[in-house]
């Protein structure tokens, strides 16, 4: 099977990424879980975003924070160096 590279909307033209990384920004150094993100940004898919958000030139890490009580990973995604 041939796999891909993701081709990166430009965040110049893209509100849909505007509205990504606005809402980490929003957030501030709390960020935001996959859930919250989908969710408050209403985007698609949260690992294919942050994604195209650093190859946009934003710095956004995402870290595992446990498990919810279905036992489902829970992560979060921040915009490095963003503040409250």
């Amino acid at each position: 099977m041939k796999t891909g590279k993701i081709h990166a909307a430009d965040i110049k033209k893209s509100v849909r990424l505007q509205r990504a990384r606005d809402f980490l920004l929003e957030r501030g150094e709390r960020g935001a879980t996959t859930m919250e993100w989908i969710l408050g940004a209403m985007i698609g898919n949260a690992g294919a975003t942050k994604k195209e958000l650093i190859e946009n030139g934003i710095p956004v890490t995402c870290t595992r924070e446990g498990k919810n009580e279905n036992g489902n990973l829970i992560f979060r995604y921040r915009i490095e160096g963003a503040a409250c």
